[in-house]
């Protein structure tokens, strides 16, 4: 089977429109989403339905269908009482779609949300674990300074015994040498328990 060339542009134009439409209520949805403009409002809030069926809806529908609209029940006919009531019907039905788009954009945007707080989690988690890291790194880097200076203070300390008379064991050899060798020990001490870098 095939379409005639008329069809195909009937079908092909049908198509374009409609995604001309849906992009058409995205950009309606987001401006009424930006306004404040809730799901729940438009079905439940008597006051945002009636503004939006007056001022929206019926104000989309062409004069005729107006004309009708406003007109008192009572002084139309069977035929204009009927046509009315489909209108009437479209309003609702309308109503129900706006709702339906606000409700999906409520939903994308509680999505993104979401998304956007698993994000933000993932790149706490990422900080949090470089951080982490990072003390780590500097711990070990301190501690291993901290033997450096360790050893390097029982270095001193060997040279400070050397300074000392081994034989008498009361004399030194160079007294004021070894009084600073002595100070400068016990600060190298000091610093290398405290984990605190000796120069």
């Amino acid at each position: 089977m095939q379409l005639s060339t008329k069809t195909l542009a009937l079908v092909i134009g049908a198509i374009k429109a409609d995604r001309a439409t849906a992009q058409k209520w995205v950009a309606a949805t987001v401006a009424m989403r930006g306004e404040g403009l809730t799901a729940d409002a438009v079905r439940t809030d008597s006051d945002v339905r009636t503004y939006i069926r007056d001022s929206v809806i019926i104000a989309s529908f062409d004069a005729a269908v107006q004309a009708i609209l406003a007109k008192d029940v009572k002084t139309l006919d069977a035929a204009a009482k009927a046509e009315r009531k489909y209108w009437q019907q479209q309003i609702g039905s309308i109503l129900n779609r706006i709702a339906g788009h606000v409700t999906r954009a409520e939903e994308a945007e509680r999505d993104a949300a979401l998304e956007a707080a698993g994000e933000d989690k993932a790149e706490d988690k990422a900080e949090d674990k470089a951080e982490d890291k990072a003390k780590a790194e500097d711990k070990a880097k301190a501690e291993g300074e901290a033997k450096t200076a360790e050893e390097r203070a029982l270095l001193k300390l060997q040279e400070v015994r050397k300074m000392f008379n081994p034989e008498t064991a009361t004399k030194v050899a160079d007294l004021p040498r070894f009084i600073k060798e002595l100070d400068s020990l016990i600060v190298k001490l000091m610093q290398a328990t405290a984990g605190i870098k000796a120069e």
